[in-house]
């Protein structure tokens, strides 16, 4: 079996098994790129280690409608496949009157050759597939250079309109927040309300005891955070 449901029981959600799909990159972006595209279908994510695809989709949509169009796309990979061995080798490709053969191929900048269903525009089908885009396209895309770069007015204007290229940083700690935030929890309010009962009591000892321990931790874990406050800040 060319394709074969392998998980269906949440609503809206199955995973298939697809021959041919382990290892395959180009049938993997083929999958995620194709079926999204059909009615219905509102997400599909491939992987070529597992040789599995999940796919989104609306409730009313069938499993078994699902599959075929998957087959579909694997079958009309190899036929293109078969297309171009034949063209290596001299031959004439055949031209198939049924409906798989109303495909039409996209090549990549890799070389890698994806069929879609005829119809698709070329220009959605190009940004789609930005991570195969040669290196001029990219370069005409963001309207920059390869020797120059970006102008001075180009780049202040793109920094005007989407912000500086930089993490967002959060407000650091101060050292008493860090100290406070160490003491100011239950276990550590029971234990003093303890140490209090004791010394009440004339438990002076344990008193001291229970309240070593509160600070013996406040410290360690004073020090522990700040040394992480110190990392976080560090690795902007």
């Amino acid at each position: 079996m060319l394709v074969e449901a392998v998980h269906t029981a949440v609503p809206g959600r199955a995973r298939f098994k697809v021959e041919g799909l382990y290892r395959s990159q180009s049938l993997c972006r083929l999958l995620e790129d194709t079926l999204p595209r059909s009615r219905g279908i509102e997400r599909a994510s491939a992987n070529h280690l597992t040789g599995n695809v999940l796919v989104c989709f609306e409730p009313n949509m069938n499993c078994k409608a699902i599959a075929a169009l998957i087959e579909e796309t694997v079958r009309g990979l190899e036929a293109s496949a078969g297309e171009g061995t034949s063209r290596l080798n001299g031959e004439s490709p055949r031209r198939k009157s049924n409906h798989r053969g109303n495909r039409r191929l996209v090549s990549s900048r890799n070389g890698t050759a994806f069929a879609t269903p005829r119809g698709i525009d070329s220009a959605r089908a190009d940004s789609d597939a930005w991570h195969v885009l040669a290196t001029d396209s990219v370069v005409a895309k963001c309207r920059t250079s390869t020797k120059l770069g970006l102008s001075e007015a180009s780049a202040d204007e793109r920094l005007e309109a989407v912000g500086p290229n930089v993490l967002p940083e959060t407000e650091p700690r101060s050292a008493m927040s860090i100290l406070l935030g160490q003491v100011n929890s239950m276990p550590v309010a029971l234990l003093t309300a303890a140490a209090a009962i004791s010394v009440m009591t004339g438990g002076l000892a344990d008193a001291l005891a229970i309240m070593g321990v509160v600070a013996i931790n406040a410290a360690i874990g004073y020090v522990t955070e700040s040394r992480s406050e110190k990392t976080i800040r560090s690795l902007k």
